[in-house]
Parts: C-alpha cells; sequence; structure tokens
C-alpha cells in the first residue's frame, strides 16, 4: 500500500529543480561572464571567446534539462495531485525555456562585439 502511494507522488526534487535550475544557472552564467571578461581584458579575447563559448553550452545543458524533467513529471502525473503539480511543471517548463533563451542572450555580446576597449 506504501509504495503504491508513493508512485503515485511526483518526485519533488524534479519539480522544484525543473523551476529553480533556469534562474540559478542563469543568473550564476551572467556573473561568471562580467567576471571572466573583466580579467581577460589584459589577455587575449580570442581564448576568451571560446572559453565563455563553451561555459555557455556546459550551462544550457542542466536548463534544457530541468525542463525536460518538468515537462515529464507534469505529464506521468498530470492526474494524481491536480493544481501544485501541473503549475510546478508547467512553470518549470516554461521558465526553463526563458531562461534558456535569457542565456544565449547574455553569451551572445561576446562574439559579436569587443568588450575590451582600446
Amino acid at each position: 500500500m506504501q509504495q503504491t502511494a508513493r508512485r503515485q507522488q511526483p518526485a519533488n526534487v524534479r519539480l522544484w529543480y525543473g523551476m529553480l535550475a533556469g534562474p540559478v544557472l542563469w543568473s550564476s552564467h551572467l556573473l561568471l561572464c562580467y567576471l571572466l571578461v573583466n580579467t581577460a581584458c589584459g589577455g587575449g579575447t580570442a581564448s576568451m571567446r571560446i572559453l565563455l563559448g563553451v561555459i555557455t553550452g556546459v550551462v544550457e545543458a542542466p536548463i534544457a534539462l530541468a525542463g525536460w524533467l518538468a515537462y515529464v513529471e507534469g505529464h506521468r502525473y498530470a492526474g494524481v495531485e491536480s493544481a501544485r503539480v501541473r503549475f510546478m511543471a508547467q512553470f518549470g517548463v516554461l521558465a526553463s525555456i526563458m531562461f534558456f533563451i535569457a542565456t544565449l542572450f547574455t553569451a551572445s555580446p561576446i562574439f559579436f562585439l569587443n568588450a575590451c576597449p582600446s
């Protein structure tokens, strides 16, 4: 009886991860980009662009994973718990999409603009 009740309850960790991973990773990425660009103005900018591109890709993967996990959890437990699970899953998917795009927008000036004025 207790195992069937556990199966019907959604994984709260996945739902919270879906809601919070995007904003936390985006803000960490933004802070790291500002820190690295400011410290790299003394050195070469080509290697910094490559490094920030790699960092952006590494940050984008968990944001996409968070959206996918929220989507799966929302569909898996659609009929079990009504409002809370649906809200957390939908918010997690939408927040992940929004912060995925925001992270791309944060990184895009690095590749098009010169960060270090001469």
